[in-house]
């Protein structure tokens, strides 16, 4: 890359972190719904992570096929509820109802940077149910897996929730 380039990819850097300073937190823009089954994984990218069924994400391969839990999809999702509240910096901003679909947002300590996590519950039987999560930084084309971390975290305090009786 030029001298100038790096320049100014440090420049656009250092007035987003003004931004995030000034304001408190980058908006988050125009986020597209995501549609689990239309998901693609192509690009140079390396800001993003896919949890998903095989059958669901059918045009891409994720990074981690869903794992199955063996109780009813209401269960999941109360449980997975009460693991995203407990996480710093983190709020619901859309609810589909129609897909049992949530979007959350966390923001970066440091800088308020949004990642976007959209879970999809999905039920499999009365008593059996997965999801399909995808988890992705909105600025930069790295997040030095901070979106592959934060998801395989939440999925292990969900699969110690589940173990416990209700």
């Amino acid at each position: 890359m030029p001298r100038f380039g790096r320049l100014t990819t440090l420049a656009v850097f250092a007035t987003l972190l003004g931004a995030a300073s000034c304001s408190g937190e980058l908006g988050i823009g125009d986020v597209p719904p995501v549609v689990f089954e239309r998901v693609t994984l192509t690009g140079g990218s390396d800001n993003r992570y896919l949890v998903c069924p095989a059958d669901l994400c059918a045009r891409t391969q994720a990074h981690r096929l869903s794992p199955e839990f063996p109780v009813a999809v209401d269960r999941l999702r109360y449980e997975w509820e009460q693991i995203v509240a407990g996480a710093p910096r983190t709020a619901i901003f859309a609810f589909d109802p129609e897909l049992n679909q949530v979007d959350y947002v966390q923001r970066s300590r440091a800088a308020g940077f949004p990642d976007v996590v959209t879970v999809r519950f999905l039920e499999l039987g009365a008593t059996r149910s997965t999801l399909a999560i995808y988890s992705r930084s909105i600025y930069g084309r790295s997040d030095f897996g901070v979106n592959r971390r934060r998801i395989e975290e939440w999925l292990q305090k969900l699969t110690t929730a589940l173990a416990t009786p209700s």
